[in-house]
């Protein structure tokens, strides 16, 4: 079932999918509608007290994300390559790195206690690889929707279409007008 982050309320548990979190956190020159409302479902999450799950995989891409967008604008898409060329970009640039992870802090600490985080384990790999055989996800897909069953949360908030046919899994996200 699919609902609409505009216009309903959060559920009581919900896992936090790392597409929803970068859009809600980190406003773009091309998405400022896609963040305000997902900025918006965020704030309702943190003032009416949601619990949240999330994989340890959601850090790491969400700093890999801030990685990017700090440094794009001034590389172009070619960061790979230049924070291999340069080991010292990750210096130059710190402060604006730093500005994006701290949103992902700041939310963390104001879900302080309601936040649970499940570690990659042989368990989520063998779910994880199940999943996305399954339902044709990409393999990171498959380790959040493995994630959420085994912490056995059925709400789930994404900005990724790819979620919007799974079984027994309450989709929370934007919907397109048509």
């Amino acid at each position: 079932m699919c609902f609409d982050i505009t216009k309903t309320d959060p559920p009581k548990e919900l896992y936090l999918d790392t597409s929803f979190l970068i859009t809600s956190l980190i406003q773009t020159p091309s998405e400022i509608n896609r963040h305000k409302k997902a900025r918006n479902f965020l704030d309702k999450i943190i003032n009416q007290e949601t619990v949240v799950f999330t994989s340890l995989l959601t850090e790491i891409e969400f700093i890999e994300t801030c990685i990017y967008l700090a440094l794009m604008p001034i590389v172009g898409k070619g960061v790979g390559v230049a924070l291999k060329a340069n080991p010292k970009f990750f210096e130059t640039h710190k402060s604006k790195i730093d500005d994006f992870i701290d949103r992902y802090r700041w939310t963390r600490e104001k879900l302080a206690g309601r936040w649970t985080d499940l570690a990659i384990n042989q368990q989520v790999i063998k779910t994880a690889r199940n999943c996305a055989q399954e339902y044709n996800l990409m393999f990171k897909d498959g380790i959040h929707l493995a994630s959420a069953r085994l912490l056995f949360c059925d709400n789930f908030v994404s900005l990724d279409k790819d979620f919007s046919s799974i079984k027994n899994l309450n989709f929370y996200t934007l919907i397109k007008k048509s």
